[in-house]
């Protein structure tokens, strides 16, 4: 498959989105290509003005149906079944324009990416605010890029357990688990801009003095708050798109913990939704011009 082939292929995709409400991943195009996850496409529509409702943003349809049928790249592409070949065994493979569709589609068969509805009255509504952009990107988004917003939330809701970190060794410890940047927001910014995030805290998280006393409990660690992060960015998305929360949970799984239980306190309001739309979009470089 060319890369013009895909693109025509992932805008067909968008087109039968807006054009057949509700729709599955059933019909969409094998495999197509679009641009960076988030990045504007032209800012095209489909489906035109009808009395005072707005237009679907065709941009908006590609990027949908693009991480519905071509899953591979995110998260989804590590289902546990997948023997005898691992996880980048399958990745490689699939770079082979003979074989991204059929993996593809054996990959959103396995991943219950099938079983999702869109209708052109749920497109309509994206992208008509910074929440909602944001809620578009962490459901089509690279898993990477989510996995260090889910890190950089997760450290601001928790942030006072690292104020009351009392040894330098565990704060520099910290530092090395967070990196430099969102160590400094969270000890630094969060206490006097975002403090109300603490409210999330749902009181799983425990430090010892020292933190981490090797390189595999630091990596615990580093998955907690990812994990806490990740949690509170799920319900971001149900508050804003809840139709979209099917294909965030699967395309970001909640990491195992390791039976720390993980949990946050409820509900996400408000105020804390606001804090977490502003970070992202201001303090967040891979996001922050698309989300604003």
């Amino acid at each position: 498959m060319t890369r013009q082939g895909g693109l025509a292929g992932a805008d067909e995709g968008a087109r039968r989105i807006v054009s057949s409400p509700p729709l599955t991943r059933q019909g969409m195009p094998d495999a197509p290509e679009t641009h960076a996850a988030g990045a504007p496409a032209h800012e095209g529509s489909a489906g035109g003005e009808s009395g005072n409702r707005p237009a679907v943003k065709l941009s908006v349809a590609v990027q949908l149906a693009a991480a519905i049928a071509r899953p591979l790249g995110a998260a989804v592409n590590t289902p546990a079944d997948t023997a005898p070949l691992a996880a980048a065994d399958i990745l490689a493979i699939a770079r082979h324009p003979d074989f991204a569709a059929p993996l593809n589609r054996a990959i959103a068969r396995m991943s219950a990416l099938e079983t999702i509805d869109i209708d052109a009255m749920q497109l309509r509504r994206l992208g008509r605010s910074a929440a909602s952009n944001l809620a578009l990107m962490l459901a089509t988004g690279d898993a990477a890029i989510i996995g260090q917003a889910s890190l950089l939330i997760g450290a601001m809701i928790l942030h006072r357990h690292f104020l009351s970190q009392p040894l330098k060794s565990g704060r520099e410890a910290l530092r090395g688990i967070l990196g430099d940047d969102i160590y400094q927001m969270a000890t630094r910014e969060a206490p006097v801009l975002h403090a109300s995030l603490a409210g999330l805290d749902g009181g799983s998280f425990a430090l010892d003095a020292g933190v981490a006393g090797s390189e595999e409990e630091a990596r615990d660690i580093g998955r907690r708050i990812a994990a806490t992060g990740g949690m509170a960015l799920r319900l971001l998305v149900d508050r804003t798109e809840p139709f979209l929360v099917p294909l965030f949970a699967i395309r970001n799984p909640v990491p195992p913990d390791d039976g720390h239980e993980t949990r946050l306190a409820l509900p996400l309001t408000d105020q804390h939704a606001a804090h977490i739309v502003k970070l992202l979009h201001r303090r967040f470089p891979p996001w922050s011009r698309i989300v604003s």
